[in-house]
C-alpha cells in the first residue's frame, strides 16, 4: 500500500508542476485542443520507441482483449476531452476543475455494482470527504447552468472514469504475463499514447500546429506522460477509487506552488485568488489529507 500511495503521489506532483507548462502554452495560443494535440505529438514521440522495445511480443495470452482495450481507451479518452471541452462553454474553468472531483463518487459506484470493489463505510466517508474537499477546492459559488451543461460534464465524468478503469486492466494484463510493476507501468502507458498519437496526427494538419507549438507543449507533455507511469503504477496497486483519492492532492500541491509562484513573480502562470480563497483551500487541503489518511486506515483494517 505504501508504494502505491507513494507512485500516486508522485503522478499528483508531476501533474501539477504540468499545468504550469499548460497555463503557459495557453497564456500564448488560447486553445486547449492545440495543447492537446501538440502534447500527443510530443508524446507519441516518446512513447512509440518505448512500445517498440518493451511491447511483450507472443507473451500475451489474450492479445484480442489487449488491444480492444486500447480502442476503448482511445474511445473513452477523446470522450472525455471532447465532452470537458464542451463542458467549458457552460461552466468556467475554475467551477469545472471543482466539478470533475465527482469522479471520485462516480468510481466508487462504478466499481460497487460491477463487483470489483464494494468499499466499507469508512472507506465511503473517506470518498465523500474527498470529493467535497476537491469540489469546494476552486468552487466560485456558480449555478449549475443548463441541462446541456450538466449532460457534457456527465460524459467528461465518464470517460475520465472509463480510461482509469480500462488503464487498470492494461497493467494487470501485463502484470499478469510476468512482467514487473514498473516495465508494465512503462509499457501501458508508452502504447496507449502511441495509439493515441498516431490517432491525433490528422488533427496537425487541421490545426496548422507549429514547431514552437510543439515546443511549448514539450515540458507539459513530458511531466504528463511520466505522471501517467506511475499513476499506472497506483490504478494496480490499488485500484482507480483509492488512486483517485490521493491524486486530489492536486489541489494541496497546487496550493503550494501557486505561492511558490507567486513568490518568484511569476504569478501571471496561475489564478490570483483572495485570502479568502486561500482559506478556503486550506481547509479543504486538511480535508483531503483527513480524506486520504481514513482510507488508508480502512483500506489497512484499522478502521471497521
Amino acid at each position: 500500500m505504501i508504494l502505491g500511495i507513494f507512485c500516486g503521489l508522485a503522478a499528483a506532483i508531476l501533474n501539477s508542476i504540468g499545468y504550469i507548462f499548460s497555463a503557459r502554452f495557453l497564456l500564448c495560443y488560447k486553445s486547449a485542443l492545440r495543447l492537446t494535440v501538440a502534447s500527443s505529438l510530443v508524446m507519441l514521440v516518446l512513447s512509440l520507441p518505448l512500445t517498440f522495445f518493451l511491447f511483450p511480443y507472443g507473451k500475451l495470452q489474450r492479445l484480442g482483449e489487449f488491444v480492444m482495450t486500447i480502442l476503448i481507451w482511445i474511445f473513452a479518452y477523446w470522450l472525455g476531452q471532447g465532452s470537458f471541452f464542451m463542458t467549458l462553454k457552460y461552466f468556467s474553468a475554475s467551477c469545472l476543475s471543482s466539478l470533475l472531483g465527482l469522479k471520485i463518487v462516480l468510481l466508487a459506484v462504478i466499481f460497487m455494482f460491477t463487483a470489483q470493489e464494494n468499499p466499507g463505510l469508512w472507506q465511503w466517508i473517506a470518498v465523500l470527504l474527498a470529493t467535497g474537499a476537491a469540489i469546494s477546492f476552486n468552487w466560485s459559488g456558480a449555478k449549475l447552468g443548463s441541462a446541456a451543461g450538466v449532460f457534457f460534464l456527465l460524459t467528461t465524468l465518464i470517460g475520465y472514469c472509463m480510461c482509469d478503469i480500462f488503464e487498470t486492466r492494461l497493467i494487470q494484463t501485463l502484470m499478469a504475463g510476468g512482467y514487473s510493476l514498473m516495465r508494465s507501468s512503462v509499457t501501458a502507458t508508452a502504447v496507449i499514447y502511441s495509439v493515441l498519437g498516431i490517432c491525433s496526427l490528422p488533427f496537425l494538419f487541421f490545426l496548422r500546429t507549429t514547431r514552437k507549438q510543439i515546443v511549448y507543449a514539450a515540458p507539459h507533455a513530458v511531466l504528463w506522460i511520466t505522471s501517467q507511469i506511475m499513476l499506472l503504477a497506483c490504478f494496480a496497486l490499488l485500484l482507480p477509487v483509492f488512486a483517485n483519492v490521493i491524486l486530489a492532492t492536486r489541489g494541496i500541491i497546487s496550493v503550494l506552488l501557486g505561492a511558490l509562484l507567486a513568490a518568484l513573480g511569476l504569478s501571471k502562470f496561475d489564478s490570483k485568488i483572495s485570502r479568502a480563497q486561500w482559506i478556503k483551500r486550506a481547509v479543504s487541503a486538511c480535508a483531503m489529507i483527513l480524506a486520504i489518511a481514513i482510507y488508508s486506515c480502512a483500506k489497512a483494517g484499522i478502521l471497521k
